[in-house]
């Protein structure tokens, strides 16, 4: 069977996105039928109901809906002192309507080590079902590394609740992070329209960017033709997503909101430049194979090393690859067959640790606001027209909230939401299977669980209630700083 980018299996095998840095080959191809056998055997957790808060809240105004800041219970005291001015202006703004709906969660308060979703947000007195601010605020900013605060954690308050993270190695990162986002949101409203730049790289016979470009880019640029002609818009798609291209474009008028969709670059657990290199944007140019056996070249993919230095500020950057916000320290997708035709899928290291991506990193270092992107692979299967429907419409109603100067973290609803809903099909579809109520149905069973994995990897770097400015952006006072943040 040849390659369709409309239906990523070869030989009935899936074919896992990203490419890996010490070969340039795609990763080994996952067979479906005996994923389906493995997956039809397990019983996958169910996850909380989908995000919403109790009524008459406002989920944009911080007031209404509440702010709070989780620390590890160990967290270093420099690192608290150093977000101190972001701590302040948030509290300001979820106090504003009189009453205080702003939350520091530290030292016992904090994350307990093996502490899981549950077990804390029940001791803050929350719960599952609507978001209650009184409780626990619905924008919640995670401050740790991976280990002290897991991704599975991260994961799943994202269902319920506006999360994002920072994870620095120097206290002076965090102040100048929150020093940034202060001064950014105290400025006036700007009366010029956001610059968007959108890069979607292209491989030949590559069906994960074959269908990134006709099912999610090229709709969202005809999206913003129609109806953001004002937007100044730099399109860097097919050919002309080179690594050269992109650094220009960041070098001579860095956009406000960054749209990336492609290949994130692999590196294996053992190699030296893991935590630098890992989700690097592989761009056109280069042709991954099956046969290969040589490095990705250096000018074939863009890394947080090769950031123009120039200020971001402001700028929010969503991408769509393969490890672009993360890498947890086992693959959820490894699958192992034995010798008598079984198969198990086995946690499998891929890092010595779990870590936040650089490249997020770094651009928050620079003055960005938020860096949206994936934690492990990101699934093409989500972004395929199926009977439960594209992840087309998630994703351009994420960056259609963004550019009308919504909350990122209010903005990447619709991924958590989606995770939700995949969640309960998945849990569904196999006690009717388990049971016997259908027969077995083997592509579609992987692709609900890829599809499922794929909504569930969304995850924000920054502060969820960072926000574009724009001139929309005064025309809705809930979007405005409250006249006491202001000062």
């Amino acid at each position: 069977m040849t390659e369709r980018w409309d239906e990523p299996l070869i030989a009935g095998a899936l074919i896992p996105p990203g490419i890996e840095g010490a070969t340039g080959r795609r990763s080994r191809p996952l067979p479906v039928d005996l994923l389906a056998r493995e997956l039809s055997r397990s019983r996958p957790r169910r996850i909380g109901a989908a995000r919403g808060l109790v009524p008459n809240t406002d989920p944009i105004d911080l007031a209404s809906s509440g702010w709070g800041v989780l620390f590890p219970s160990t967290q270093r005291p420099e690192v608290r002192e150093a977000l101190a001015p972001l701590l302040e202006h948030r509290r300001l703004q979820a106090t504003a309507s009189g009453q205080n709906l702003f939350r520091e969660y530290h030292g016992k308060a904090g994350l307990h080590p093996g502490e899981n979703r549950v077990q804390w947000t029940r001791r803050q007195g929350g719960g599952f079902g609507p978001v209650d601010p009184v409780k626990v605020p619905f924008y919640l900013l995670l401050v740790g590394n991976p280990r002290e605060i897991p991704f599975e954690l991260e994961h799943q308050l994202a269902v319920q609740y506006a999360v994002g993270r920072l994870d620095f190695e120097d206290p002076a990162d965090y102040a100048r992070y929150a020093q940034r986002v202060v001064q950014q949101e105290r400025a006036q409203t700007t009366e010029s329209w956001p610059a968007i730049t959108t890069f979607a790289a292209e491989h030949r016979d590559d069906i994960t960017t074959r269908g990134l470009l006709d099912h999610l880019i090229t709709p969202w640029l005809e999206a913003c033709g129609r109806q953001r002609p004002h937007h100044p818009h730099h399109i860097l798609t097919s050919a002309r997503a080179s690594k050269a291209a992109l650094v220009g474009a960041l070098s001579s008028a860095p956009p406000k909101l960054l749209v990336t969709a492609g290949h994130g670059l692999l590196m294996g657990a053992q190699a030296p430049d893991q935590q630098a290199l890992q989700g690097a944007l592989v761009c056109s140019g280069f042709e991954p194979s099956r046969e290969r056996r040589e490095a990705v070249p250096e000018s074939s993919y863009f890394a947080a090393r090769d950031l123009p230095r120039t200020s971001f500020d402001g700028m929010v950057s969503l991408h769509v690859a393969c490890f672009s916000a993360g890498t947890p320290a086992t693959d959820s997708f490894a699958l192992r067959e034995s010798s008598d035709g079984q198969a198990t899928i086995v946690p499998t290291p891929i890092a010595p640790q779990p870590f936040v991506a650089e490249l997020p990193k770094q651009l928050l270092r620079q003055g960005a606001l938020a860096s949206v992107g994936h934690v492990d692979r990101a699934w093409g299967w989500g972004w395929v027209p199926s009977r439960f429907g594209a992840q087309a419409h998630t994703f351009h109603s994420a960056l259609e909230e963004i550019l009308a100067g919504r909350p990122v973290g209010y903005a990447c609803r619709f991924f958590g939401e989606r995770h939700g809903e995949l969640s309960a099909l998945l849990c569904d579809h196999l006690e009717q299977l388990q049971t016997g109520q259908i027969s077995p149905d083997d592509r579609y069973l992987a692709y609900l669980w890829t599809a499922r994995n794929d909504a569930r990897s969304w995850t924000i770097v920054g502060d969820p209630a960072v926000r574009l400015r724009s001139p929309s952006t005064a025309a809705d006072p809930a979007l405005a700083p409250s006249q006491a943040a202001r000062g």
